[in-house]
């Protein structure tokens, strides 16, 4: 399937949406309405008012398809189980089992980034606190940023935002970590720390062939990824004995579009 056929498809087909599988099972019915929804601006929106009714369309979570996407097409093409962690304002992640996506007995499995990883941490949009994507996204990144240029205003980050951190953003400090500057490297150097936490947990439990790496942290390349792979191992329950491969995403922005697609053939 080449990337021009997968956008023609989903316009006639499948819609890819921050929503659950159980926010699928409830619109389904005649009133079209979502519910459920953790992205709260969804939540009560009515989807056939502007697609109409005449057709059938299918809805999954966004990481959910692009997780699909990537194990057929992508950086876990011909792996049997692979898991996307999908790292941007918040942390996403689809899993993938055998060419289906696990979403639990009640449609809302896979929701790795409210995985608890520090016990009353951070608050989270979700309501609850300690949340893995408070520290695994772009969005920690930003904020330990943002503490370091008001404790040190002097700062190679600071100067290059010219004191101003509502320019800041994770590409700014992940570019200064790889220049070798010390204050991004020990941001960075956090961050993968807690990165690692989450992948283990989810390594151990779930035993992967491949964890694939999305989301804008992830265009950090093989910066972020020697160091994951560097450091992986010493959060492992048992090191010596995982094969799981920890690779990059491939098809980019795509990976939604592309797995929305497929749903119809995933049914």
């Amino acid at each position: 399937m080449n990337h021009c056929f997968a956008k023609a498809l989903i316009v006639l087909a499948a819609l890819a949406l921050p929503v659950t599988a159980r926010a699928y099972e409830a619109w389904r019915g005649p009133t079209g309405v979502l519910k459920h929804v953790p992205e709260k601006s969804f939540d009560g929106y009515t989807v056939l008012a502007p697609l109409g009714s005449t057709r059938t369309y299918l809805i999954d979570n966004d990481a959910n398809v692009a997780a699909l996407a990537e194990s057929v097409f992508g950086a876990s093409r011909g792996v049997p189980s692979s898991i996307l962690v999908t790292l941007g304002t918040g942390v996403g992640g689809g899993i993938v089992f055998n060419g289906k996506v696990l979403s639990g007995a009640h449609g809302v499995g896979g929701e790795i980034g409210h995985m608890i990883v520090v016990v009353d941490g951070e608050p989270c949009n979700c309501g609850h606190r300690g949340c893995w994507e408070k520290y695994a996204s772009a969005t920690a990144i930003i904020r330990m940023g943002s503490a370091l240029m008001k404790k040190k205003p002097d700062c190679a980050l600071a100067r290059q935002m010219e004191g101003d951190a509502s320019r800041l953003n994770a590409k700014a400090v992940l570019d200064l970590a790889k220049a070798g500057d010390g204050d991004c490297l020990e941001i960075f150097s956090t961050y993968v720390k807690y990165l690692c936490v989450g992948l283990s947990n989810l390594i151990d439990i779930l035993d992967p062939d491949m964890v694939v790496l999305g989301g804008g942290v992830a265009y950090a390349g093989d910066f972020l990824l020697d160091a994951v792979r560097a450091s992986l191992r010493d959060y492992l329950y048992l090191p010596e004995l995982s094969t799981t491969q920890v690779e990059l995403a491939r098809l980019g922005n795509d990976a939604g579009i592309i797995g929305a697609a497929m749903l119809g053939r995933n049914r």
